[in-house]
């Protein structure tokens, strides 16, 4: 006997699968992005364990923050953005989400139609979320600058946010 759970909120969908016995079962399902963007995850489910999140959905909201970044738009940014997100850039203090977001507006004000790259993406699943690392550019008015970033992503409500950004210290 296989048992299915699906929870819906957010615009989308993840099926929780177990077999009799609370032995794995394998399961595809949608994870709908802000942007309205569909990207599978493979699930393999327990009765004590969430789903695991697949690589494309992890990257499909990573590309989304880049595109609301170089879109300029504080509101795409925060439909991306878990309510407890934790931002660190460097030695500076760690930033919570409404601090994070007042960051990114005061880097619109300063730059001119800002260009944000997310290149070398790596993607590690994990059970109801994803560790991603990549390397950022940021292309302005000022030349261009880049460096190693890290995302944590966690699956709230039938979507993944971005609850952790990390960017290390500079040399």
């Amino acid at each position: 006997m296989v048992v299915v759970v699906v929870l819906a909120a957010g615009g989308g969908a993840v099926a929780i699968v177990a077999s009799k016995g609370g032995a794995p079962a394998r399961s595809n399902t949608t994870v709908r992005t802000s942007a309205g963007n569909e990207a599978a995850t493979n699930a393999t489910a327990t009765t004590s364990q969430r789903p695991l999140v697949s690589i494309r959905a992890a990257e499909a909201v990573l590309q989304d923050y880049a595109a609301a970044y170089s879109a300029e738009s504080p509101a795409r940014l925060a439909a991306l953005l878990a309510p407890m997100l934790v931002r660190t850039n460097g030695n500076h203090p760690p930033e919570n989400r409404g601090a994070a977001l007042a960051t990114y507006e005061g880097q619109f004000r300063e730059l001119k139609h800002p260009i944000y790259r997310l290149a070398k993406i790596s993607v590690t699943p994990e059970p109801g979320a994803a560790l991603a690392s990549a390397r950022y550019t940021i292309t302005s008015q000022n030349g261009t600058v880049q460096s190693p970033i890290t995302f944590h992503l966690v699956l709230a409500g039938g979507r993944l946010e971005i609850d952790k950004i990390a960017i290390p210290p500079g040399p």
